[in-house]
């Protein structure tokens, strides 16, 4: 067999040996051989379809690129050639990211992502070949069974055109918003710039521009409603309160997709509450729970060394220190201010007296009408009593900032507010719209205080406030909404976790149990009592909640101004609900506690 026939039949790895005599001389070649034909075809083939997947993924629509672990280029399709303008040579030897209009924010990120190896998901704009700006969806590391970060794989996919926008700076994108904190009156209270809406401008070059939104979050609702529902493009996000989810379900767009790593961080009840009919209605974004305000220097002046633990004690402390003011000349002075105007703040309020003294939610859980009993009622009289003695007789007509502005102007000894109101309070810097006796800034922290809502006698309880972010099913920039869903709501869990392990002034705070951040400190939260969480009847309401709310807040407001007794305040609303949910009624359930 001559050596043609030979290589075609197989395939040898042969090694040489060379023999020599003693004195140097060559003896003899001794030759080896194996035999590697299953190796050479396999070789064979993986050639075969490495270069069938290259033709596979050139072909794709797709961009796909891969960078080392260094960030240097290992492989880019010729989709992503074609949409750059670029040779394969350019694309090795030119940083990509030039070509982005987000160029600091995703050489940040995508940094990180190379250090931690953890996932990234980054929205961008990219200068296509012929100047366009178009906007991308990229990145996933790649890791091997160690762990250990080899490749990061960019797949880029169009999530939006900026159609015609040759600069993104020529013609940038509003965002319209429509924040509930930004819900009130402007002329009694300086509101601090968002420097979160500023930084996500400076990533992104989108700007954000608030809606003007009414005060109450009923009227609010009501205005987020006709903006959905005539299928007007504003708002493009909107803040979803906590009961909110099951009326506007339709009108906003299912968020599950877009955000898994983050719900998996936030609490599974949490998120249940923004979720309607496995849809998730709203991304939870602010917590809050109702809370006792306080002036430390007032109760430190009268010899009180902690807050109120009950109403009981809420009323003779606040009876004795609006006393001691007024004689001192302070004859606008209350003991205790609070929103009692016909809204849901008043729900809140009046739900958390009912609650803590054993009255009932309302509207129980398994849809029993629970509201006409003697413990809500004996509540509701409580709180007619406090009017004129040591509530203002105007705290009927309060809403939130009335209240909390009462409050801070140095009226007021006690307020019952929501604790993210203090955060804010404590950072604001006293603009043009406060006055000389207004508390604000560094002073809160020294006469302000927050504790737990007071008890009753069955139980502690704070209302669950808060709201989520949704986009509208009729945005007209839904990629640009959820990049400003995603980075307002990844900034607060940041905030949280800083907070919870800072030991910076707000860890000094008389913290409520139930917000107790971790921490060492022998002086937070030694006088304070537990919680329980309440919740507004909406979920078991659902799209009847409005109705049976504005139920709710006439009947208590009622008696509130001494039209209703009552009883028969009670005996009418637990009429009207039957009417408005066909549940039937019976007594409140008992609510579990820290009392118990």
């Amino acid at each position: 067999m001559d050596n043609h026939d030979f290589e075609e039949l197989q395939a040898h790895l042969c090694r040489r040996a060379s023999c020599f005599a003693r004195v140097g001389e060559l003896v003899e070649f001794v030759w080896t051989a194996m035999d590697i034909t299953e190796r050479k075809q396999a070789e064979d083939k993986i050639w075969e379809q490495e270069a069938e997947l290259r033709q596979i993924l050139d072909a794709a629509p797709q961009h796909l690129s891969v960078l080392r672990s260094d960030g240097s280029h290992l492989y880019i399709n010729q989709s992503s050639l074609d949409f750059l303008g670029l040779t394969l040579e350019e694309w090795q030897n030119r940083d990509i990211r030039e070509r982005s209009a987000d160029v600091e924010r995703v050489a940040c990120e995508r940094k990180q992502a190379l250090l931690s190896g953890f996932p990234l998901e980054i929205q961008a704009r990219l200068l296509r070949f012929d100047g366009e700006y178009r906007w991308l969806f990229l990145h996933k590391p790649l890791k091997d069974q160690l762990g250990r970060l080899t490749k990061m794989i960019s797949i880029f996919l169009i999530v939006l055109s900026l159609g015609g926008c040759r600069h993104p700076a020529q013609e940038p994108v509003t965002l319209t918003f429509l924040d509930p904190e930004w819900s009130h009156d402007l002329t009694e209270r300086n509101v601090l710039p968002d420097e979160r809406l500023q930084e996500f401008t400076r990533q992104t070059g989108i700007r954000v521009k608030h809606l003007p939104a009414p005060e109450t979050a009923l009227d609010q609702l009501g205005m987020a409603q006709e903006l959905l529902r005539k299928g007007s493009s504003s708002p493009d996000v909107s803040g979803v309160d906590v009961i909110w989810p099951g009326t506007l379900s339709e009108d906003l767009i299912d968020l599950k997709p877009y955000f898994a790593k983050e719900l998996s961080s936030l609490d599974p009840d949490v998120v249940a509450s923004y979720t309607v009919k496995g849809k998730l209605v709203a991304v939870p974004y602010v917590a809050d729970i109702g809370v006792l305000f306080y002036r430390k220097d007032l109760l430190r002046e009268y010899g009180y060394g902690t807050p109120p633990r009950t109403w009981d004690q809420l009323e003779k402390m606040a009876a004795r220190i609006q006393q001691g003011e007024r004689a001192k000349g302070q004859k606008d002075f209350w003991g205790f201010v609070w929103p009692g105007a016909a809204g849901e703040g008043l729900t809140c309020n009046a739900l958390e007296w009912q609650v803590s003294e054993g009255g009932g939610r309302i509207i129980e859980d398994d849809r029993t009408i629970s509201v006409n009993n003697p413990d809500a009622i004996r509540s509701w009289q409580r709180a007619a009593h406090w009017i004129g003695r040591i509530s203002s007789p105007s705290v009927i007509s309060y809403e939130e900032w009335d209240a909390i502005n009462a409050f801070y102007l140095g009226k007021a000894a006690f307020y019952r507010g929501w604790a993210r109101s203090y955060f804010l309070s404590v950072e604001d810097q006293c603009g043009p719209a406060s006055t000389s006796r207004r508390i604000c800034g560094p002073a809160v922290r020294d006469r302000i205080g927050i504790s737990s809502v007071p008890d009753g006698k069955a139980a502690q309880v704070s209302a669950l406030g808060g709201f989520g972010l949704g986009v509208s099913r009729s945005a007209t920039h839904p990629a640009e909404a959820l990049e400003l869903v995603r980075f307002l709501v990844r900034r607060e869990m940041q905030s949280e976790a800083v907070r919870a392990h800072s030991e910076s002034p707000l860890e000094q705070l008389e913290w409520p149990a139930f917000l107790k951040p971790t921490s060492d400190s022998a002086d937070i939260g030694q006088h304070q009592l537990g919680s329980s969480l309440v919740s507004r009847p909406s979920t078991v309401s659902g799209q009847k909640y409005v109705d049976v709310a504005h139920a709710y807040i006439r009947a208590v407001h009622s008696v509130l101004m001494g039209k209703t007794s009552a009883p028969q305040a009670a005996a009418g609303l637990e009429k009207e609900l039957v009417g408005i949910t066909s549940f039937k009624t019976g007594p409140p359930s008992r609510i579990h506690g820290p009392k118990d």
